[in-house]
């Protein structure tokens, strides 16, 4: 009982106190310096936490642009690519155009033969349907080979891939002149080290000679060998077409 009239009195000492002028102007003044401390320090909180969040958003932001930077890159690089396609594509279409404007005559595959390595086609049609010797042999506009011999009613077709076929080639790109054989590997040899070429370019037959038509594709660019101090580079040809499965090909006249 004692102790509760204690804490009692000294309750209503500190409400009293707390009701004087006195004690109420050292409060104001108390939390006059107080609180632009409090104040100072709560803005410096919130300042630190936008300026993290802002440095968040502009590292995120330099992210963001760099991935698009890339994006974009890739893209044009995709554009330029697709536009050497469309290019070199339309100018082998105009070729196989004029190639379409000669008269081709089908001819079915009867047999083939092989001598050591080299594979020839024999196909159905001879003189009497006006094949002759050195005509070139096609298929959807690739070159198959060239007649090698005719009989009335037959002829015999040594194909591109015959190590001792040597055949006059550009590219349908940049116009690099060079000889396609396939003594080894198919390639592209004696073409001049300045000369540009690139990888999937197309090479087609370039009519040097008068043997075979111009326009008649050989193959494309799958990788070339180019040093600075040699006057010629090798250029290595993918063919797309194997010609010991074709049933039928064409003769151009």
């Amino acid at each position: 009982m004692r102790s509760f009239f204690i804490y009692f009195t000294i309750s209503i000492i500190f409400l009293y106190l707390n009701l004087t002028p006195v004690v109420r102007e050292i409060r104001g003044i108390s939390l006059s310096v107080t609180a632009p401390v409090s104040y100072a320090f709560l803005n410096l909180y919130n300042g630190g936490a936008n300026a993290f969040s802002l440095l968040k958003n502009v590292q995120t932001t330099k992210l963001e642009n760099k991935k698009l930077k890339n994006e974009l890159e890739q893209s044009q690089l995709k554009l330029s690519a697709a536009l050497l396609i469309i290019n070199d594509n339309k100018y082998y279409e105009d070729e196989v155009k004029k190639l379409n404007n000669n008269n081709l005559i089908e001819a079915k595959v009867i047999g083939q033969k092989r001598i050591k390595k080299n594979v020839y086609l024999v196909v159905d049609r001879g003189l009497e349907d006006n094949i002759n010797e050195g005509d070139s042999v096609s298929f959807n506009g690739f070159l198959v080979g060239i007649v090698e011999s005719t009989t009335t009613r037959q002829s015999t077709i040594r194909t591109i891939n015959n190590s001792d076929l040597k055949i006059p080639v550009e590219s349908a790109k940049t116009g690099a002149l060079g000889i396609f054989n396939c003594e080894f590997e198919c390639v592209v040899d004696e073409v001049l080290t300045s000369d540009e070429v690139y990888d999937g370019d197309l090479f087609i037959a370039s009519g040097s000679g008068g043997k075979i038509k111009r326009g008649l594709l050989v193959g494309s660019v799958s990788k070339y060998e180019s040093e600075p101090q040699e006057l010629f580079k090798k250029i290595y040809i993918k063919n797309s077409i194997d010609t010991s499965r074709l049933s039928r090909v064409f003769i151009v006249k």
